[in-house]
């Protein structure tokens, strides 16, 4: 069964994690965009290594192996290219992802918090 998805989408302060929250409370599942690309960028080998081809070993902190993200906003905010290939590993990533996921839920409805919904796709 494909469920149907609702997503819950606006700019910085908008509210969508509080409509988030109040959708979790009554028994549906949220998946949150922004929080599972931070985890498949640290997590997901393949994704991982794909970073790494297109920052550098500095991608990653040495210490913890975690995404040095103060690092690569430095490097995307001043490259509209190399944002754009980020976003071209990151998003069908995340996408996958929320796909999988809203299988195993097994429920008719599902909900997706994401800023860039009609931005990405």
């Amino acid at each position: 069964m494909k469920p149907r998805i609702i997503c819950i989408t606006g700019g910085i302060g908008s509210g969508k994690s509080t409509v988030a929250s109040m959708v979790q409370e009554l028994g549906f599942a949220v998946y949150n965009a922004d929080e599972r690309a931070k985890w498949l960028m640290n997590h997901d080998e393949a994704l991982r290594r794909s970073l790494v081809q297109l920052f550098g070993e500095s991608a990653y902190d040495p210490g913890s192996g975690m995404l040095n993200r103060s690092w690569i906003a430095s490097r995307i905010f001043s490259n509209t290219e190399l944002r754009k290939s980020l976003e071209a590993l990151v998003h069908p990533a995340v996408r996958a992802d929320f796909q999988a996921w809203a299988q195993q839920q097994g429920t008719s409805v599902v909900f997706k918090e994401s800023a860039l919904v009609f931005e990405v796709g």
